[in-house]
């Protein structure tokens, strides 16, 4: 017999705690724990008594700084001994090459974001003094006396971004001559090279993708402003050509097997495909589902006695620089689905703040102090399980949507299995018989044509207004909602949300 509602009030928060297993046997969390696990007593063990690990030549800091992020990602504590002997030891290295000094920044925002803050600074100021500011290459970062590269760049700008994230500020002119040199050294066909004009490759292309979206978010206002007091909702979008076409481009050359368009740096490769993912958010690559393929080719290439990784020349036949790039792909599996954001039809319907979730995330990550993560995910493409790696599906909408009977057959799946939607006419499309009100009621028919299953409205004692904390009734929207069983499995409001969602950056 039902004990009550088991919900997931969206109105402040998510539960993730339900999702269900993916089903799929290619790759098991069990595996890639215990892969983690390996990878992380290698590390361990590799640890020099002064806190470091052997560097390379040139990069003073840069592979203790590699290391100790990788343990970071794999979740070992800031307070771990290991780590406070490597911390000790990347504060008496002050900044003198990009990468290392990238990834010392990323180490100190990540393990100590409040304490760190003076060295942090000290660091940007460096990064925009380096910065070119003139020239071909202006922008750009490189090595000394070297002009600039690609990959230097988006090293840089990474670190940048964790600087802000702990609320270190970056002058916009850093960010904005980033954003030009990337957006004017691309490739015809979409991709970059290590060097504008070079062929292009993943890694690189990786690189350009995730260094666009950083520089455009940090210089845009966003989908939804706010005009003398009143808040203006779905606002015309910034272009985003460049980073479709370089999507496009990788949806084309997509491989976890090697780095397309150059036979080195695999794990590099893979790291940037990890930062592409987390940063677009995208569950697939094309077709692909690219975490869970990299992890299913990490897991089975791991050496099982040692627990490292070897990469594929260069840098990576260190195997404390390849196990510490594989490790920070696969931490991305350690991070819960928080939702995922449904791509449906009509093609220009499905997005109109692009930032709402995102917010919203790093919102109930304050909240619940753990990282979490959220997801894309194309209705044409997504299966059940698929689906069903996110406890939260969010279909948002202006116009009557578009699903196939295959599409909704999927959706009652996805609910019947325990999955939660929760949908919203945005953009002042609050007509009930017009547009996306309309077109999701007729969603809702179609998914359940049982007369028990239909769109009513919740009382205000209903636990969506109240699961987490209590919601201010000066606040609150008017909810209709589906039950299931022993569990509201739908929740619709008539309104915007997703636009608040959007202006609390």
């Amino acid at each position: 017999m039902c004990q009550g509602r088991a919900l997931l009030p969206f109105l402040i928060v998510f539960s993730w705690l339900a999702a269900p297993a993916s089903t799929r046997a290619d790759i098991r969390h069990e595996e890639v724990r215990q892969s983690i696990e390996r990878g992380v007593t290698y590390l361990r063990r590799e640890q020099r008594e002064d806190g470091s690990w052997p560097e390379r030549g040139g990069h003073p800091g840069g592979i203790t700084a590699l290391c100790t992020l990788a343990l970071l990602n794999c979740g070992v504590p800031a307070e771990d001994p290991q780590v406070q002997s490597a911390l000790n030891y990347l504060r008496g290295h002050e900044p003198k090459m990009t990468y290392a000094a990238a990834l010392q920044t990323m180490v100190f925002c990540a393990a100590e974001p409040k304490t760190s803050q003076a060295l942090v600074r000290r660091n940007v100021l460096w990064f925009e003094q380096q910065q070119n500011r003139g020239g071909p290459m202006k922008g750009a970062w490189g090595y000394p006396q070297a002009g600039g590269d690609n990959s230097n760049t988006q090293f840089a700008l990474l670190a940048l971004h964790e600087a802000q994230r702990i609320d270190v500020p970056v002058n916009n002119q850093t960010w904005q001559m980033a954003l030009d040199h990337w957006q004017r050294t691309q490739n015809d066909d979409g991709s970059w090279g290590y060097k504008p004009g070079s062929p292009g490759s993943g890694s690189m292309t990786c690189a350009g993708i995730t260094s666009l979206i950083i520089a455009a978010d940090k210089l845009n206002e966003g989908d939804a402003r706010i005009e003398q007091g009143r808040v203006v909702c779905c606002g015309e979008q910034e272009d985003n050509t460049a980073i479709d076409r370089a999507q496009a481009w990788m949806a084309r050359a997509f491989s976890v097997h090697s780095n397309p368009g150059d036979h080195q740096w695999l794990l590099y490769y893979l790291y940037g495909v990890e930062r592409v993912g987390r940063l677009t958010n995208q569950r697939f690559i094309g077709r692909h589902d690219w975490y869970r393929e990299g992890a299913a080719l990490l897991v089975k290439s791991q050496d099982e006695l040692s627990g490292f990784w070897k990469g594929t020349g260069l840098a990576e036949d260190d195997t404390r620089v390849a196990t510490a790039l594989s490790l920070l792909f696969l931490a991305k599996g350690r991070r819960p689905v928080l939702a995922a954001k449904l791509k449906h039809l009509p093609a220009s319907d499905w997005n109109h703040h692009r930032s709402d979730l995102a917010n919203l995330t790093s919102y109930i990550e304050t909240r619940w102090e753990r990282e979490l993560t959220w997801q894309v995910i194309d209705s044409k493409v997504a299966k059940p399980d698929d689906l069903l790696e996110a406890p939260v599906l969010f279909i948002s909408g202006n116009l009557e949507p578009e699903f196939s009977d295959e599409e909704v057959r999927h959706l009652r799946e996805y609910v019947n299995r325990g999955g939660f939607i929760f949908a919203e006419s945005c953009c002042g499309g609050e007509d009930l018989n017009k547009g996306f009100n309309q077109g999701f009621r007729a969603l809702v028919d179609r998914m359940f044509p049982e007369p028990e299953y239909k769109l009513r409205q919740l009382p205000p004692e209903h636990p969506a207004y109240s699961a987490e904390e209590r919601v201010d009734p000066r606040y609150t929207r008017l909810l209709f909602g589906v039950d299931v069983g022993c569990r509201t499995s739908v929740i619709y409001v008539p309104q915007n949300l997703s636009c608040y969602w959007e202006l609390a950056r």
